[in-house]
């Protein structure tokens, strides 16, 4: 993730990269990086389809604006 435009130019260089080994990656840029990440605050992200991370982030922030049919009840517990 890249927080500033120096980031962000390291990111294009590895997706770059990545892209010439053949990897499926994407740099997100704009409001696909803050659907992505979950936050305004994050410039470009690179996204590797071959990995599957949880962003905590998006995960504590929405998770429960949608609870699903099975979800009875939750606690965030901030420390």
């Amino acid at each position: 993730m890249a927080h500033n435009a120096r980031g962000e130019a390291d990111l294009r260089s590895r997706e770059e990269q990545w892209k010439r080994r053949g990897a499926p990656v994407e740099l997100l840029t704009g409001q696909a990086c803050e659907q992505a990440t979950g936050t305004k605050k994050i410039a470009a992200a690179l996204l590797d389809r071959r990995a599957g991370t949880l962003n905590p982030m998006a995960y504590t922030t929405g998770w429960p604006k949608r609870p699903s049919a099975s979800a009875v009840s939750c606690s965030i517990i901030r420390r």
